[in-house]
C-alpha cells in the first residue's frame, strides 16, 4: 500500500470516529431532536447549519417578516447538497424531513415560534391555533 493510500484510509476512519464521538452525544439524551440526528445519520456540520436556518427562521419571525415552509425546505435540503448526497442516506432529506425536524425543535422547547410560523396553516396542525386561543 502506498503512502497516499494509507492517508486516505486514515482520514476516512478520522472522519468516522468523529462522526461515531458525534452520534453518541445524542445518545445520552432522549428528546425529539436527537432521534433525527441519529436516524438520518446528520453530521455535526450539517446539525450546526440547521441551527443556523432555525435561528433565522427565528429573527425573521420577530422582525415580522414572512415565512414560508417552501423557503425553510429549500434551504434545510440545500445543506446536503441535493439527490448525490441524499442517494448515500438510508433515509432521503426531503420536505418531511424539515417538517420533522422544526416540529421536533419545538417539542424540545427550542425555537418553539417557527414551527407554528411554517407549519401552523396545515389542517394537520390546526390544533396549534386552537391551543393558541386557549
Amino acid at each position: 500500500m502506498e503512502i497516499s493510500e494509507l492517508y486516505e484510509k486514515y482520514k476516512e476512519l478520522e472522519e468516522r470516529i468523529a462522526q461515531l464521538e458525534f452520534r453518541e452525544e445524542f445518545l445520552r439524551y432522549e428528546n425529539s431532536i436527537n432521534g433525527i440526528i441519529l436516524d438520518y445519520n446528520l453530521t455535526r456540520d450539517e446539525y450546526n447549519k440547521v441551527m443556523d436556518i432555525m435561528d433565522e427562521m427565528r429573527n425573521q419571525i420577530d422582525s415580522h417578516k414572512e415565512v414560508s415552509n417552501t423557503d425553510f425546505e429549500n434551504k434545510i435540503i440545500g445543506i446536503f447538497g441535493g439527490d448525490i448526497a441524499a442517494a448515500k442516506r438510508s433515509v432521503p432529506i426531503e420536505y418531511h424531513f424539515c417538517e420533522y425536524v422544526a416540529k421536533a425543535f419545538m417539542e424540545d422547547g427550542r425555537w418553539e415560534e417557527v414551527f407554528p410560523a411554517l407549519y401552523g396553516h396545515m389542517n394537520k396542525y390546526q390544533y396549534l391555533k386552537d391551543k393558541d386561543n386557549e
